[in-house]
């Protein structure tokens, strides 16, 4: 199992989620997960209105129509566990900034019947851009070439699923290299209409979702535009420990 790391300033008061293989032994873990991020924004005095949106659990039967109506593609494993208990996921909060309160954090993934399929131009991805270990990930969980992962099939082919309609100024996406059907990536496509690697798997994407704390455009951070101005300051603020990791990782390019 893999875990989001704790321990440092800023950071999560402890692991909040470990990812598990398979849906067995998940009872729990999201609303850990959840419970944890939602006492860690507590603790920040500004953060105001964080609400945490009641979803129902996916059946397994749900779960293997979709798979029938998207064939080959499978969804991975944490990602079924996590359905197994809350169909996608919607937890936001607001911070209070001069005298006004600010919509400033989503944490989002779509509904299963939300999860649809994307066309994608394998033309779009930035050149030469290649993923590397951001924040402490493993190299082998984050290092396979960007560009080659699009362009380089080997006589397969791709399939995209839209991951969170909410992203901001963007599109975030499922991606699946085939012939592999249980291992999809995750992409972010930013207004430029480039598309940019942003994790190996499912479970790598949602700790660095968790550990930005949803905050808005957080994603251009691996882009080439890179981050905004007003995003930059509030991951400073609220998450200095990522903002540290992303400057780390641009020296290290």
């Amino acid at each position: 199992t893999a875990s989001i790391g704790a321990g440092a300033e800023g950071e999560l008061a402890k692991p909040p989620l470990a990812m598990s293989d398979s849906a067995r032994g998940a009872e729990g873990e999201l609303a850990e997960v959840c419970g944890s991020v939602v006492a860690h924004l507590s603790r920040i005095g500004s953060v105001r209105n964080v609400q945490l949106a009641p979803r129902q659990s996916v059946s397994t039967s749900a779960v293997l129509a979709w798979e029938r109506a998207h064939y080959p593609a499978q969804l991975p494993a944490e990602l079924k566990a996590l359905l197994a208990q809350s169909d996608g996921l919607s937890l936001t909060w607001s911070i209070e900034h001069m005298g006004e309160e600010l919509a400033l954090g989503c944490i989002h993934l779509n509904e299963l019947k939300h999860l649809a399929r994307v066309d994608i131009d394998p033309s779009q991805v930035r050149g030469g851009s290649e993923p590397r270990p951001h924040g402490g990930f493993a190299a082998s969980a984050l290092a396979q070439p960007a560009t080659a992962s699009l362009l380089s099939l080997d006589g397969g082919g791709l399939m995209a699923f839209d991951l969170d309609s909410t992203a901001h100024d963007g599109r975030l996406i499922l991606l699946y290299r085939l012939p592999a059907v249980d291992s999809p990536q995750v992409w972010f496509q930013d207004l430029s209409q480039g598309w940019y690697f942003i994790a190996d798997s499912f479970s790598d994407y949602f700790r660095l979702l968790l550990l930005h704390l949803g905050i808005a455009r957080w994603q251009y951070a691996f882009t080439e535009v890179g981050l905004d101005p007003a995003a930059r300051q509030w991951i400073r603020l609220l998450a200095p420990h990522r903002l540290q990791a992303h400057a780390e990782t641009k020296g290290a390019a």
